[in-house]
């Protein structure tokens, strides 16, 4: 029984030491500390709520940031992308007209079977393409190319015109026809 009081009172007497030396003077020297801030008129909790509040804000504005970089990122890949489509347009655009410049039909007999090559290719093609490519000829080229065209794939390629440019090819394929 002895030995059980000891080593209570060597319990009690541990507690009671980092009551003493440590505890309490920490609880002073924070008491003081706050009453120095406040003389100085700093408000340690207010500054301490700033403080966390503006670490949050940095969390989410970085996490924003991040975000809105990878959404640019996913854009310029789609830019790219398309970039890389219209340029094999192009090159495919500028091909036709290379071999057309190169091989211009010389009678009026290889001007019908050229024409009816070309509205062959025409009818192949996907409308829009198609659309897209007669767009950079001219009215009167245009016109010839189209009035040999079937009339079904004709009104497909013509819906993928800009209205202007198809009210134009209208016209002219009306005059003509007549």
């Amino acid at each position: 029984m002895g030995i059980k009081k000891t080593g209570s009172h060597r319990e009690k007497r541990s507690g009671q030491t980092f009551l003493f030396v440590f505890l309490i003077p920490f609880i002073t020297l924070l008491t003081i500390g706050a009453i120095f801030l406040y003389l100085l008129d700093v408000n340690p909790i207010k500054t301490a709520q700033t403080f966390f509040a503006s670490e949050v804000a940095e969390e989410e504005t970085d996490e924003l940031l991040e975000e809105r970089v990878y959404e640019l990122e996913q854009q310029l890949i789609a830019k790219d992308e398309q970039i890389a489509s219209l340029e094999r347009e192009l090159n495919q655009i500028e091909m036709d007209q290379a071999f057309v410049a190169e091989n211009p039909p010389k009678s009026s007999e290889e001007e019908s079977d050229a024409l009816k090559q070309a509205a062959n290719v025409y009818e192949s093609m996907n409308p829009r393409r198609a659309a897209d490519i007669m767009n950079e000829l001219s009215l009167e080229d245009l016109v010839s190319h189209m009035s040999v065209i079937k009339e079904n794939e004709r009104a497909a390629i013509i819906q993928h015109m800009e209205p202007e440019r198809a009210a134009e090819v209208m016209t002219a394929l009306a005059t003509t026809s007549s």
